[in-house]
């Protein structure tokens, strides 16, 4: 295993089952594979400056797999527009990755992600609101999006509570997200590699565990297609809440 990332046969299997459940995840929700696997690959092997990068790589098939699938139901005007302003983020967050990472900033984000999940869960209903899709919130959510992405490769919180305001059914929330990501993960491919953080142990990683991504997205299509409307929006706030937690919890830490 000295051409991988991986030190032995035994991580790399664990590593393996983390990037499938991570890209099953992926699949069925269209976002929360960076917050399982990233975490526990971080536990597994603990340097985030090569599972970042890695990991990226191994999410790009699935967004093009999904996108292709699903390109009749995505508004690519409005996507072009978001990552525009997600570009300026990913840049600050792809050199705080390189550098330093503002702690407390991520712990106020967490608890305020926290906050508008749990409202997502419990209070939709009584509280609507909404967003439009070419306002100023989407704007700024877009801005944080790319500084997470750059950052912790979590990238997901901003852009779920924004396109959950738009109110999408569960095909387009998914096609919309992953359309995004997908945006954001050749941005962010192109700026990793000026930085310096690939290089051909994270190359070959990637290839030998491709074929985990793959078992992933066959399972978690599958899995997509069980869940109503009302199923799907209980289960994103759900993950959502989750993110929101972890960013705090790994930054208290």
């Amino acid at each position: 295993m000295e051409y991988l990332i991986f030190n032995s046969f035994q991580v790399f299997l664990i590593a393996g089952i983390i990037i499938f459940l991570g890209q099953v995840i992926y699949a069925a929700l269209g976002f929360g594979s960076a917050m399982v696997s990233i975490t526990l690959l971080s536990l597994v092997f603990g340097d985030l400056s090569q599972i970042i990068p890695y990991f990226l790589l191994l999410c790009i098939p699935t967004e093009i797999a999904i996108v292709y699938k699903n390109r009749k139901t995505i508004d690519f005007s409005f996507v072009k527009k978001f990552v525009l302003f997600l570009f300026a983020g990913l840049l600050i967050g792809s050199y705080l990755l390189k550098n330093a990472v503002p702690e407390k900033l991520v712990i106020y984000l967490g608890i305020t992600i926290s906050i508008i999940a749990l409202y997502f869960l419990f209070f939709e209903k009584k509280l609507a609101f909404s967003f439009k899709k070419n306002g100023f919130a989407g704007k700024i959510l877009s801005f944080i999006t790319g500084i997470l992405g750059g950052v912790y490769g979590i990238s997901g919180p901003p852009i779920i509570i924004f396109l959950k305001g738009l109110k999408l059914n569960k095909s387009e929330f998914r096609a919309t997200i992953l359309s995004i990501f997908f945006s954001m993960s050749i941005l962010r491919t192109v700026i990793y590699t000026f930085l310096g953080l690939y290089n051909i142990k994270i190359l070959l990683t990637a290839i030998f565990t491709f074929p985990f991504v793959m078992l992933g997205l066959y399972l978690g299509n599958k899995i997509h297609l069980t869940f109503s409307e009302t199923k799907f929006k209980k289960i994103t706030a759900a993950v959502l809440l989750i993110n929101g937690l972890i960013l705090v919890i790994k930054n208290l830490t």
